[in-house]
């Protein structure tokens, strides 16, 4: 694994179990810091989406160079990665002076939702399941999941291809 992927592993698991080591309640999905001085954007075109983040640990620019950062891989759970903290834009908040909306790390996002957006229903992209929580603490302190956590990851991702197959 390239040093970004196990930070962003790694941070992950701390965002989601261990939310106090931080100053901030926006951090990095890279390096923990204040998302706000790792500023994350969308670049756009007529047919792609490019998520970047500028991480001021790292260095560097997500998806770029030396900063390894693949934004679909990011939203999908794997046996070595299954930490899905990924860029999302905030659906619900008013574009800046740039015409882009704010853009949050997922795993940032259910707290940046309930503190602005409340009365509008939790994206999805907001919600972490048991699951991931359990196998994100797991790889996230340096440990192989168990037999059993790869059985229930096995079964968890079949039947996610199921659900995208089915109507």
């Amino acid at each position: 694994m390239c040093p970004s992927l196990e930070m962003r592993q790694h941070m992950g698991s701390h965002i989601l179990h261990n939310p106090s080591l931080f100053t901030t309640s926006n951090p990095c999905g890279f390096c923990g810091a204040e998302a706000g001085l790792c500023r994350s954007w969308l670049e756009t075109s007529a047919s792609t989406v490019k998520p970047r983040t500028k991480c001021q640990l790292l260095g560097g620019v997500a998806g770029e160079g030396a900063l390894k950062y693949n934004h679909a891989s990011a939203k999908k759970m794997s046996g070595t990665a299954p930490c899905t903290n990924h860029l999302v834009e905030c659906e619900f908040c008013a574009p800046e002076q740039n015409q882009q909306r704010p853009v949050f790390w997922s795993y940032n996002l259910s707290h940046h939702h309930n503190c602005m957006h409340s009365s509008h229903a939790k994206p999805p992209e907001a919600v972490v399941g048991e699951l991931e929580r359990e196998l994100v603490k797991t790889v996230g302190s340096g440990k192989g999941l168990t037999k059993d956590q790869k059985k229930k990851l096995s079964s968890y991702l079949a039947a996610a291809k199921v659900a995208a197959v089915l109507p």
